[in-house]
């Protein structure tokens, strides 16, 4: 048996919603990644412990996981371009604010403010993919959107060599913003929907709550171990031995990966009649052996795991928000704001918990954990699996 798969009425993937649902995941997310990435000189010059860091990257994530159920279903209401231009603006203002801190406290307001914002912006960013977006595309259109994620993780590492180490770790934030601007320019030119199916405002969830909240868990395990490996790369990189240049650089490697990964998947969820869910599953596992690796704490062995636990353990959200996408057709937004604030409280606890451990006990631990965190989300999403196909009603229109 199938997860419900929309009805197929085109075969045209709008380029231009593309584009602005991609750099809107990038901008959104982007705050985030460059605090993780830039740690080593944000540390440096704010004062502030491994500790301090893992916390910083949590309150942004801790934004979106107040704000995501319910700004999934304002952006049900409101539309993705009217959401999408409200949520940058708060981004461009909260970059701003800490590309000018002076201080720990500043940061993490500025990182939490970026979150609530974003908890609009990746709902919004799904429902203006999937609004006209044919079934026949929608795996790849995902998976090219979802791309946007490791973007800004690939941009945060290419952040340390181009501005940390010359102008300077403020000038990331101000780069930031400005990509937020040009997205919000590029939304205000898009035309309405055409082709394929148009989600309905008042439009409820089709999935039981059983199945969302099996769907949020799975996800925020997922989340815990990426955010945790994200955010702690780099200076688990320079641990192992590389130059700090090499470090950041190691981030973009796993970054290249990843969206290498999502797209390959994405295109493949289109042409075959699997359950993305299973594959999210598979991921998951795989993904949990690169993070293990990264846990030996030589140069070789991170080069080595990087790909592997970026590859497979970072390269499943956009399977993932298929399939919630497929399960309740009629409210994307709504439905990948509930599931978004598993992720978020994820990605809360998978920096804090990863900064207390490496703080006392090293990075073998904080690694060993994130991959444990990581095999208990693959068994979550192979059970909610199970659930989506049980509600799955075959009679059903556009099932």
């Amino acid at each position: 048996m199938t997860e419900a798969t929309p009805a197929n009425t085109g075969s045209r993937l709008s380029g231009r919603r593309l584009t602005a649902a991609i750099l809107s995941t990038t901008s959104g997310v982007l705050p985030g990644f460059l605090t993780g990435a830039l740690g080593v000189q944000l540390r440096s010059e704010l004062g502030f412990d491994e500790f301090g860091l893992g916390v910083a990257v949590a309150a942004f994530f801790l934004g979106g996981a107040v704000s995501s159920a319910s700004m999934g279903r304002v952006a049900q209401h409101w539309g993705a371009a009217r959401s999408l231009q409200t949520a940058l603006t708060v981004t461009v203002a909260c970059q701003l604010a800490a590309s000018l801190a002076g201080s720990w406290i500043v940061l993490v307001a500025a990182l939490f403010g970026s979150g609530l914002a974003n908890g609009l912006n990746q709902p919004a960013a799904n429902l203006l993919l999937t609004d006209g977006t044919p079934a026949s595309r929608l795996g790849f259109g995902m998976a090219l959107k979802q791309s946007g994620m490791p973007s800004a993780t690939l941009l945060g590492g290419i952040a340390v060599p181009v501005f940390a180490l010359t102008v300077g770790w403020r000038w990331a934030y101000l780069a930031g913003a400005v990509l937020a601007l040009a997205t919000i320019a590029l939304i205000g030119r898009l035309d309405p929907p055409t082709g394929g199916r148009v989600s309905r405002p008042d439009a409820q969830l089709q999935s039981s709550r059983r199945t969302m909240l099996t769907l949020a868990t799975a996800v925020g395990c997922g989340a815990f171990a990426a955010n945790g490996m994200t955010s702690f790369l780099v200076s688990s990189a320079e641990a192992s031995g590389l130059a700090e240049a090499a470090a950041g650089l190691t981030l973009t490697l796993g970054s290249v990966f990843g969206i290498t990964s999502r797209l390959v998947m994405g295109a493949r969820a289109d042409r075959l009649t699997t359950r993305p869910l299973a594959t999210v599953a598979a991921m998951l596992t795989l993904g949990a052996v690169g993070l293990a690796a990264l846990g030996i704490g030589s140069t070789a062995a991170t080069v080595l795991a990087v790909p592997l636990a970026f590859g497979a353990g970072w390269a499943w959200p956009g399977l993932f928000n298929l399939a919630v996408v497929r399960a309740n057709p009629e409210a994307p937004a709504a439905a990948t704001g509930f599931t978004q604030t598993g992720t978020y409280l994820g990605a809360v606890a998978g920096p804090v918990a990863m900064g207390l451990l490496v703080e006392n006990e090293g990075y073998r631990a904080g690694w060993a954990a994130a991959a444990a965190v990581a095999l208990i989300g693959a068994t979550l999403a192979s059970r909610a699996a199970r659930l989506v196909v049980a509600e799955t009603r075959p009679a059903a229109p556009n099932s």
